[in-house]
């Protein structure tokens, strides 16, 4: 499960991004890793977007202690 960044550019030329919560999926028939998109936050740049992930980063470090989590 990964946190992506979707960029899509409106015909103004303005670059919106918005952020869903996905995974990627084995599709066995292409043979290869699709993304499914499990939520879509919103827009990036939209206040409750940001305070949405903040209640779900605290939901989830009430679960797993700061120090179990693997850095990349």
């Amino acid at each position: 499960m990964f946190l992506r960044r979707s960029r899509h550019t409106r015909a103004s030329g303005e670059v919106v991004v918005y952020l869903q919560l996905a995974v990627s999926v084995w599709d066995p028939e292409a043979k290869r890793a699709r993304t499914r998109v499990l939520y879509n936050f919103g827009r990036a740049d939209d206040a409750a977007t940001r305070e949405g992930l903040r209640e779900l980063a605290r939901s989830i470090l009430r679960r797993v202690a700061p120090d179990e989590l693997v850095t990349r």
